[in-house]
C-alpha cells in the first residue's frame, strides 16, 4: 500500500495538535501536511499557505478540514481543482452566518462576539470551548481537562489572527461554488452541533456534485476531541477507497 498525502486544516482557535487525537488512529500509511488557517484566509497565492503547498504537490492531495478549516478547503478546491483528490469537511459549512433560509450563527451573535474578544479574549474563547465540546464527553472530568487544553491551545495563537478569524467567517460565502466542485466530498457532522447546524452540512450534501453526509449521533461540533474514532473511520475509509480503485 503506497502513502497518502493529506493536508490538515484546523478550525478558528485550534492549531494542528487538535489533530492528535484522530491522526494516531488512522492506522494507515499517510504523510501529513498541517496548514495553518489564519495563513489562508486570503484568496492571493502568495499570501495564502495552502494554495502555496497545492502548487508544490506533485500529485493529488487528500484535503481534511474541520470548521472554519472546511471553507479554506473549499476554496482550495475550486481554485486548484488540479490538485485536489477529495475532500474530508468534518462539522463545515460553506458560510458561517445564517441569511434567509440558510442556517448558521446569527450575524449579530458573530458581531457580538467579535466585539467581545477584544476586550475579554479569555472569557469568549472559555464560551466557544464549552459550545464546542457540548455534551459530547460523558465525564465532566474529562470534559474540564479538554475545556482546559482548548483555552492554553487557544491562548498561543496570536490575538490578531484569531480576530482576522472572526472577521473572515462574518464575510465568506461559498455557497455559490459548491456545483464547480468536482471531487468526491465526504462530511461528517453531529446532530448537537451547537455552533453550525447540521443543516448546513446538508446543504452541501444537496449541492455538492459528488457529496455524502455522514451524521454522529449526539455528535458535538469538536468531533476531533469528542469523536475521534468516527473522525479517523472516516478519514481511513476514505483513503481504502481510493486505493481499491486504483
Amino acid at each position: 500500500m503506497s502513502c497518502e498525502r493529506l493536508i490538515f486544516i484546523s478550525g478558528w482557535a485550534t492549531d494542528s495538535s487538535c489533530w492528535d487525537p484522530v491522526i494516531n488512529k488512522i492506522d494507515r500509511p499517510v504523510s501529513c501536511c498541517y496548514v495553518k488557517w489564519w495563513e489562508c484566509l486570503n484568496e492571493a497565492a502568495e499570501e495564502n499557505a495552502l494554495l502555496r503547498v497545492l502548487e508544490r504537490e506533485a500529485g493529488r492531495v487528500i484535503i481534511v478540514g474541520w470548521s472554519l478549516g472546511t471553507l479554506v478547503a473549499l476554496e482550495g478546491a475550486t481554485l486548484r481543482p488540479g490538485s485536489v483528490k477529495k475532500l474530508v469537511l468534518v462539522s463545515g459549512t460553506p458560510r458561517m452566518t445564517s441569511t434567509g433560509n440558510y442556517p448558521g450563527v446569527d450575524s449579530r451573535v458573530l458581531r457580538a462576539m467579535h466585539a467581545r474578544f477584544s476586550r475579554t479574549p479569555r472569557l469568549v474563547l472559555e464560551e466557544f470551548a464549552r459550545f464546542c465540546i457540548g455534551d459530547g464527553l460523558g465525564s465532566s472530568i474529562e470534559a474540564d481537562e479538554l475545556l482546559g487544553k482548548f483555552i492554553d491551545g487557544a491562548e498561543c495563537i496570536n490575538v490578531e489572527h484569531l480576530a482576522r478569524g472572526l472577521q473572515y467567517l462574518q464575510e465568506k460565502d461559498l455557497r455559490n461554488i459548491l456545483p464547480e466542485i468536482k471531487v468526491p466530498v465526504h462530511l461528517l457532522h453531529g446532530d448537537s452541533d451547537r455552533i453550525i447546524p447540521l443543516e448546513c452540512a446538508r446543504f452541501m450534501e444537496r449541492t455538492i456534485p459528488e457529496a455524502r453526509l455522514d451524521q454522529v449521533q449526539g455528535g458535538s461540533h469538536a468531533l476531533l476531541f469528542t469523536a475521534p474514532y468516527r473522525v479517523a473511520t472516516l478519514i481511513r475509509d476514505v483513503i481504502d477507497a481510493g486505493f481499491s480503485s486504483q
